[in-house]
């Protein structure tokens, strides 16, 4: 038996217990798309570096900071205005996530580069896109788990 918040469900309070079929077909619904756990509830940390030129404020890629999805959604991509202004994600395999603020529009460059090959996989996104995007930052970084990333040589 789970105890189990009953959002939405009718006829259950926030404590009900739901047994057998009922459970069964609320576990579904919830392993559903449209409901998937946001990344910062499952607690995975990532390492951060960053610059931001209109605080000077910085944290360099030889020795960035840990930080949980939900903090660098909160705390950092807003922050992200000037087209100086930096924001690089590393995965616990060292993989690189970076995103810049483009001049004159409300785009941001994402990119995981791949400096072997001189070479990075990247798009543009609207700040909402991103948004998504940290929200539902995948464990590892890679180009399989961020849609529609082109490969570009340097």
């Amino acid at each position: 038996m789970r105890l189990v918040p009953a959002v939405g469900y009718a006829g259950h309070d926030s404590m009900s217990v739901l047994i057998g079929r009922e459970r069964s077909a609320l576990d579904s619904h919830f392993r559903s798309a449209r409901y998937r756990t946001p990344v910062w509830a499952k607690a995975m940390h990532y390492r951060v570096y960053y610059f931001f030129e209109r605080s000077g404020e910085s944290v360099s890629s030889t020795n960035p900071v840990e930080m949980s999805a939900r903090s660098i959604h909160e705390q950092l991509l807003d922050r992200l205005r000037s087209s100086d202004d930096y924001l690089g994600i590393l995965d616990a395999r060292d993989n690189v996530l970076q995103i810049l603020p483009t001049s004159g529009d409300d785009r941001f460059w994402v990119e995981l580069p791949l400096v072997e090959a001189q070479a990075s996989y990247g798009r543009y996104m609207a700040l909402e896109e991103l948004r998504e995007l940290i929200v539902d930052l995948p464990q590892i970084l890679d180009q399989d788990g961020i849609p529609d990333m082109r490969y570009r040589p340097w």
